[in-house]
């Protein structure tokens, strides 16, 4: 590797990691927002919110970047024009091929590193998140072991517990169930918490059940000496979620376009889902070209490049854009599916073509320089 090479790979590199973080942390803490009520709010372990939100950052990554690399692309290229050091370079007889082989290797392993999340991480990490999720909205364990609080199990059962110590023993107990047929309120002295096949069951003693009949109006009053609620009955909750696309790996997905009772519809949504899954890496070799090819190419200017760097960024906007546009249309007309590959692959072959041969861009290239100079003119004027 060349000394020029390694130079520019170290900026770019360390550049991608700083901004990467930076908008990781921006993104992550807009969405750990609506998990703060879901796990806090419950009594839930801090632990459990950071587990629970650092599952999604694989998701954001492989959407982020693209996008980070395109833009530090354009910062490294830009300092380097500031600085001369570009000029110095090309009248070396270093060639716009030469000079992007940093960010060229960059995005081969960036999109590599991108299939990894992409058909592996991002289904595991995604299965985990939801599983959690899952847990969390429906394991009631957490809820009824909550000292001084009043904890709704669910909309028709409230739980009630004074004091518990660290053996799990209960003193003073209330719980209240309401249903259409009647309404019900059980109190103890003492308890237990105790757990039989993770199902959590509270134990009581020395207490009495009250109980009033919403249709006959009768009001009866039952003491017991031991009384044993199971809190799995009260809750009526799936014992297994369903799986969405997300959580499957490619060739689970493959296996369920083999079932010829699903419809339609979901054999479309599960075609965009496996052909975005191998599409959606390539855009770090898209973006990372593109970046190179709009900072190399067309002529050096002392008033900087600011021109040329917005419409490098309006191009990867649209292309953005269209992106996203097309994995939509995809979900509906399998015919869309051939374009989520043509999209980023044209602006790779398109790229590599001009960074090895810019002739065909002259054209372009003047109309721009035209465009700059009326805008210059009329600026002095």
């Amino acid at each position: 590797m060349k000394i020029i090479t390694s130079y520019i790979l170290k900026q770019i590199i360390a550049g991608f990691l700083i901004l990467t973080l930076s908008l990781l942390s921006i993104v992550w803490l807009s969405q750990s927002l609506r998990f703060i009520n879901m796990t806090i709010g419950k009594g839930l372990p801090f632990s459990i919110f950071i587990k629970i939100t650092i599952l999604l950052i694989p998701k954001f990554l492989i959407v982020l970047s693209p996008i980070s690399l395109f833009a530090v692309i354009l910062f490294v290229y830009n300092r380097m024009s500031a600085d001369r050091e570009l000029i110095v370079l090309k009248s070396s007889s270093f060639s716009n091929f030469e000079l992007a082989k940093a960010p060229i290797i960059t995005s081969f392993f960036l999109t590599l590193v991108g299939f990894v999340l992409s058909l592996k991480i991002i289904p595991e990490t995604h299965m985990a998140f939801r599983d959690l999720q899952w847990q969390i909205r429906n394991d009631v364990s957490h809820l009824i072991v909550q000292e001084g609080a009043f904890n709704s199990i669910d909309n028709n059962t409230t739980v009630y517990v004074e004091e518990i110590d660290s053996k799990n023993n209960l003193k003073n107990i209330i719980i209240n169930i309401k249903s259409k047929d009647k309404n019900a309120t059980v109190l103890a002295k003492n308890g237990a918490l105790v757990y039989s096949n993770g199902v959590p069951k509270i134990i009581m003693q020395e207490g009495s059940r009250q109980e009033l009949d919403n249709k006959t109006k009768i009001f009866s009053v039952l003491h017991f000496d031991s009384y044993t609620m199971d809190f799995d009955s009260i809750l009526e909750t799936e014992k297994k979620r369903n799986m969405k696309y997300e959580e499957l790996y490619v060739k689970d997905l493959k296996q369920m376009l083999e079932n010829k009772n699903i419809s339609k519809q979901e054999v479309l949504k599960i075609k965009s889902e496996i052909n975005d899954r191998l599409s959606k890496p390539l855009y770090n070799f898209a973006f990372g070209l593109l970046g190179c090819v709009g900072m190399l190419l067309g002529h050096f200017n002392r008033r900087g490049s600011v021109l040329k760097t917005c419409f490098m960024i309006s191009i990867m906007v649209v292309i953005q854009s269209l992106s996203l546009s097309i994995e939509n249309l995809s979900s509906r007309n399998d015919n869309f599916i051939f374009f989520m590959y043509t999209l980023p692959c044209f602006v790779i072959i398109s790229c590599f073509y001009l960074l090895i041969n810019d002739y065909p861009l002259r054209p372009f290239l003047n109309f721009y320089c035209l465009i700059k100079n009326f805008f210059i003119k009329s600026n002095k004027s």
